[in-house]
C-alpha cells in the first residue's frame, strides 16, 4: 500500500544545537516550598520546556502531544526499559508468545484503572486500538495530522483496515478475549514489535470520555487517561501541567507530585536558565558547553536517535530523475566536515544509523568528489554545465546546510539555499517546481528507535518511498487523489496503487519487494541480510541523501536523579524520577 509522502518534518534546532529531541526539556522545582536546585529539598514539580507548541495530546495523529503525553499522561501495555533498548510490563503485567512468534496474549493487571478509577479493561485498548485505525484518509504516516499507526508492528489486517480495502474489524488481529486478556496477531514474526507496542500511537485512550466529549475530550476538565498523572492545565502556545492521581497502579514508584511542561522556543535562553538553576534539564548547545567540563558531564544520550538528511524535491529538469546525478550530489558531501560544524553530531553516510544492529559498511556513502563528478559527467552534465541551479529548501538558516551548498558547487553547479517560514515550507515541499531551471533537496531530521523496522519499514519505507519515484507530471494527480475526501478508503488506495504500478519506477517497487521480504523473514541473520540490501538499494536510488547522525540528549543536573534518555520524542519518562533529599 503506498499513501504518499509521509516523512518527518522535524525542527531544526540550528546547527549549534544538539539534535537530539525537538522537545527542550527541563526540570525545577515548584515555588510553594521545595526550594531550588540544590537547595537541599525534595523535588516535587518536574517542570519542562517544550520547543513547539503544543498542539494537540491525541496520540492517534501525528503531533506535538508526542512530546509531553508520554511523560505519564498515558500508558499502554509496555513501556520502554532504562535503555530503551527493550521494554518492561506496563499495565499488561504479564505476556505469552505463541511457539511460531505470530500471537501475543497480554495479560492486564487487576489493578490498573484510569485517572478517574474506572477500572481498565483489555475491551479498553482493543476500543483504543480500533479508533487508531479507523480509516480517515490521512494514511500510516510521520507527517503532522497524519495517522500514528506504524506499519512495522506488522498486526494482521491494521494497514489494510486503516486503507478502508477491509471494513470487517474482525479480520484485524486485535482482540479482547476475557477482562484482563488481549491478544495480537502478527503476519509475521517480529522481534522488534514489543518495542513497536510502546510507541505513543498505542498508548491507552478512555473511551467513555472520547464518546461523551467527542471534540474536547482533551481538555482538563475531561481528561481521564491511563498514565500515573492527570492534566490539570493546558494552553497550547503556552503551557501544560498535570499532577500524580491515586488510582495509578504503581503510584508508589511515582516521585513527583506534578509536572509542568512549558513552551520555550529559544534553546539559548533555555540553556541560561539551566545556568541559572531554574531549568534543571534541557538539550545542550554543544558548541556552547563543548569546552565546558562540567556541562559536558552532565549530558545523557541515547545514541543512534536521529538522522539529518535531505529529500528530494519534484522537479521539471530531466537531472531531477537520473540516478547518477542524485547519487553524485551524495558522493559530494564531506560529512566529516558537516559534524565538525554541526558539534556534538557524527558524519552520517547512510540513512540508517551505525546504532542499528547489523548494520553493514557497505551502505555508507564515501566522500568522492572526483567520483561524484565522473557520474556528473556519465550523466551528460559534465563540469555542472547543463545543470539547472540546485536549493535546498529549509526554514531555518543552518550553516552545515551552507556548507553541503559550498560542496555542491565543487561539481560546478550553481546552488541557491531557500530559506522559507514552517507554513510554506510545509505546503511546496512535496509539490513540483513550476521554474524548469531549479531542482532541489528539503531539509529534515527523522529520529526512533535503532532498528531495522523503524529506519527501513516506518521511515522512507514501502508505504512512501515508491511516491518519491513518480515522474514529474504525475505527482499532482497523486496528491489530488490522496486529497479527495470523496473517496471512500478501498476506493482512494486502489487509485493511489494503480498510479504508483503505472509510474513508480522498477528500482522503488524492487525496493518493496525487498523491505516487505526482510520483515517477514523469521531467521534473524537472513533478515539482517535482506534490510541491507533493500537499505543500500534505496540509498542507490538517491531520493533521500544522509548527512549526520545525531544522539537524543539532554543535559541533566545533578539534583535530578533516574533519568533516563530514551528514544522517543519526549525524550524521558517521568517515573521513577527522583530529586535530591
Amino acid at each position: 500500500m503506498n499513501r504518499g509522502p509521509v516523512l518527518a518534518r522535524r525542527t531544526f534546532l540550528g546547527a549549534i544545537a544538539a539534535a537530539g529531541a525537538t522537545v527542550l526539556a527541563g526540570c525545577s522545582f515548584d515555588s510553594t516550598g521545595s526550594g531550588g536546585a540544590g537547595s537541599g529539598a525534595a523535588l516535587k514539580t518536574l517542570v519542562v520546556s517544550v520547543s513547539q507548541n503544543i498542539d494537540s495530546l491525541d496520540p492517534h495523529y501525528v503531533n506535538n502531544g508526542a512530546l509531553v503525553t508520554p511523560w505519564g499522561l498515558l500508558e499502554g501495555l509496555v513501556a520502554t526499559d532504562d535503555k530503551g533498548s527493550g521494554v518492561v510490563p506496563a499495565i499488561a503485567e504479564k505476556w505469552d508468545v505463541s511457539a511460531d512468534g505470530l500471537k501475543y496474549t497480554f495479560h492486564l493487571r487487576s489493578n490498573a484503572k484510569f485517572s478517574n478509577g474506572d477500572p481498565i479493561t483489555a475491551k479498553d485498548f482493543e476500543w483504543t486500538y480500533q479508533r487508531l485505525l479507523a480509516p480517515t484518509g490521512a494514511g500510516s504516516a510521520a507527517t503532522d495530522g497524519a495517522n500514528s499507526y506504524k506499519p512495522s508492528l506488522g498486526i494482521v489486517g491494521a494497514t489494510d483496515f486503516l486503507a478502508g480495502t477491509i471494513t470487517d474489524w474482525s479480520k484485524v488481529g486485535i482482540k479482547a478475549t476475557a477482562d484482563d486478556t488481549l491478544e495480537i496477531t502478527l503476519a509475521t514474526p517480529n522481534s522488534a514489535f514489543l518495542l513497536g507496542m510502546a510507541n505513543v500511537s498505542m498508548l491507552l485512550l478512555h473511551k467513555a470520555t472520547i464518546e461523551k466529549h467527542p471534540k474536547d475530550w482533551m481538555q482538563p476538565e475531561n481528561w481521564v487517561g491511563s498514565g500515573p498523572y492527570a492534566l490539570t492545565a493546558w494552553t497550547p502556545t503556552a503551557s501544560i501541567a498535570m499532577k500524580k492521581h491515586s488510582h495509578y497502579w504503581d503510584a508508589d514508584n511515582i516521585h513527583v507530585d506534578a509536572v509542568q511542561g512549558r513552551v520555550l522556543t529559544d534553546n539559548n535562553a533555555a540553556l541560561l536558565a539551566y545556568r541559572n538553576n531554574e531549568i534543571q534539564v534541557t538539550v545542550p548547545n554543544f558548541a556552547v558547553i563543548s569546552k565546558d567540563k562540567d556541562l559536558m558531564n552532565q549530558v545523557q544520550e541515547a545514541p543512534g536517535y536521529l538522522v539529518y538528511f535531505l529529500q528530494s524535491m519534484f522537479t521539471k529538469h530531466p537531472a531531477g530523475a537520473d540516478a547518477r546525478v542524485r547519487q553524485a550530489l551524495g558522493k559530494a558531501i564531506d560529512r566529516k566536515a558537516l559534524a565538525k560544524i554541526a558539534v556534538g553530531q557524527l558524519p552520517g553516510p547512510s540513512t540508517v544509523p551505525q546504532a542499528v544492529p547489523g548494520w553493514d559498511k557497505s551502505l555508507a556513502i564515501d566522500f568522492d568528489l572526483a567520483g561524484a563528478k565522473k557520474l556528473l559527467d556519465e550523466a551528460g552534465y559534465a563540469g555542472g554545465k547543463g545543470m539547472p541551479t540546485i536549493q535546498i529548501l529549509d526554514f531555518a538558516s543552518n550553516p552545515f546546510i551552507e556548507a553541503t551548498l559550498q560542496m555542491w558547487e565543487e561539481l560546478g553547479v550553481k546552488t541557491k539555499y531557500n530559506i522559507v517560514d514552517v507554513g510554506q515550507y510545509s505546503d511546496i515541499r512535496y509539490k513540483p517546481i513550476e521554474d524548469p531551471n531549479l531542482w532541489g533537496y528539503s531539509a529534515n531530521t527523522f529520529g526512533g528507535l535503532p532498528t531495522w523496522n523503524n529506519w527501513v519499514i516506518d521511515c522512507w519505507g514501502p508505504a512512501s518511498l515508491p511516491f518519491f519515484s513518480l515522474p514529474t507530471n504525475q505527482v499532482d494527480a497523486y496528491l489530488a487523489i490522496q486529497a479527495d475526501e470523496s473517496l471512500d478508503g478501498a476506493t482512494k488506495t486502489a487509485r493511489l496503487a494503480a498510479m504508483i504500478d503505472s509510474y513508480g519506477s522498477p528500482e522503488a517497487k524492487r525496493f518493496v519487494k525487498l523491505a516487505n521480504a526482510a520483515a517477514a523473514e523469521p531467521d534473524e541473520s537472513t533478515r539482517i541480510k535482506g534490510f541491507n540490501e533493500a537499505a543500500g538499494l534505496r540509498q542507490q536510488m538517491g531520493y533521500q541523501i544522509p548527512l549526520m547522525w545525531g544522539p537524543n540528549p539532554l543535559m541533566v543536573k545533578p539534583t535530578v536523579k533516574n533519568l533516563h534518555v530514551n528514544y522517543s520524542p519526549s525524550g524521558f519518562y517521568v517515573k521513577g524520577i527522583e530529586g535530591s533529599k
